[in-house]
C-alpha cells in the first residue's frame, strides 16, 4: 500500500474505532512496571504531565478527550483571548505521560491487569466494598421513616406501582366493553329502506 493511502486510512478517513485508539499515551515508569505495558488510552480523569511543547512541564488532569482531534484539555491549562475570555487548551495526546490513572472503570483495570472483565467475580469483588454502606443508609432511611411515621420509600413505590397497574386494567375493562356495545348496536341495527328496495328489484329481475 502506498504511504498516502496509508496516511489517508489511519488519519483523514480514519474511523471512529482507530481514532479512539490513537488518543493513547505512554505510562510512566512506575505504571509501567505495575502493568506491564507501555501505553494506554486516556480517559477524562487520568493524571499526565506534558513532556513537550509549549507548556512542558505541566501536569493536571483530563478534563476532556477530543477523539477526532487526538487531543485532551487538561483542568486548569487555559490561554486568555484579547477580550479577556478564557478557553481551554488542547495538547495532542502523543506530548504526554500517564502518571496515574482513573480506577473507576472496573473493565479497564480488569484488562490492564491481564483480568478477564466479563468474569462476574470482578464485578462482584468491585461492588462488595459499596453494598454494605448502601445498605446501611438504606436501614438508616427506613428507621427514620418509621420513626417519622411516613412509609418507607420501597412501600411507597410499590403502592405507586400497583395504582398504576389498577388504572390500566380499568382502563383495558372499560375499552372491551366499549368494543362489545358497539357490535352490538352494529347487529341491531335494521337494513336502510334503499338497500331494502333494491333488494327487491333484483329478485323481480331473476324472476
Amino acid at each position: 500500500m502506498k504511504p498516502t493511502k496509508m496516511r489517508n486510512k489511519m488519519i483523514h478517513r480514519a474511523t471512529n474505532v482507530a481514532r479512539s485508539r490513537q488518543v493513547g499515551a505512554a505510562l510512566s515508569k512506575d505504571l509501567q512496571k505495575k502493568y506491564k505495558k507501555h501505553s494506554v488510552r486516556i480517559t477524562v480523569g487520568d493524571s499526565i504531565k506534558i513532556v513537550r511543547g509549549e507548556f512542558a512541564g505541566v501536569d493536571g488532569k483530563v478534563s476532556k478527550v477530543s477523539v477526532e482531534n487526538g487531543t485532551i484539555a487538561i483542568e486548569g491549562l487555559k490561554k486568555e483571548k484579547s477580550k479577556g475570555d478564557k478557553f481551554d487548551v488542547y495538547i495532542h495526546a502523543s506530548n504526554v505521560i500517564i502518571t496515574s490513572l482513573n480506577t473507576e472503570n472496573w473493565w479497564r483495570i480488569a484488562r490492564l491487569e491481564g483480568k478477564n472483565p466479563k468474569e462476574t467475580d470482578l464485578r462482584e469483588s468491585r461492588t462488595e466494598d459499596a453494598a454494605p454502606e448502601d445498605e446501611v443508609d438504606e436501614d438508616d432511611d427506613e428507621q427514620d421513616d418509621e420513626q417519622d411515621g411516613e412509609k418507607p420509600d420501597k412501600e411507597v413505590r410499590a403502592e405507586e406501582r400497583k395504582a398504576i397497574a389498577d388504572e390500566k386494567r380499568l382502563a383495558e375493562q372499560k375499552r372491551t366493553e366499549q368494543k362489545k356495545q358497539k357490535d352490538k348496536k352494529r347487529q341491531e341495527k335494521p337494513p336502510k329502506e334503499e338497500d331494502a328496495e333494491d333488494y327487491d328489484d333484483y329478485e323481480e329481475d331473476d324472476d
